[in-house]
């Protein structure tokens, strides 16, 4: 029985950083998402999707990463910033 391996893959946001624990996967493993807001930027949203649009569930963790199960399929991963309001602008 074998297991197919799909993509993970990252859309780079603007005013931060996303980084993911694997760039391929098999069904069922669990990935991780680590996002870094650029200085006077927040996180606004975390969105993991499959190439027909369908939504993967993702998970907070305690330590503000992001995790999701790999569905039988490719994943692209992506993050939208605000900015904090902190900066003056």
């Amino acid at each position: 029985f074998l297991k197919f391996c799909y993509s993970v893959t990252v859309v780079q946001p603007k005013n931060g950083s996303l980084t993911v624990s694997e760039n391929e996967a098999k069904e069922g493993d669990k990935i991780t998402i680590i996002v870094s807001a650029d200085d006077g930027y927040k996180l606004k949203g975390v969105k993991a999707v499959m190439e027909d649009d369908s939504v993967v569930e993702l998970t907070e963790e305690a330590d503000h990463s992001y995790s999701f199960v790999m569905p039988a399929g490719a994943v692209s991963v992506s993050a939208k910033f605000e900015n904090n309001g902190r900066n003056g602008h």
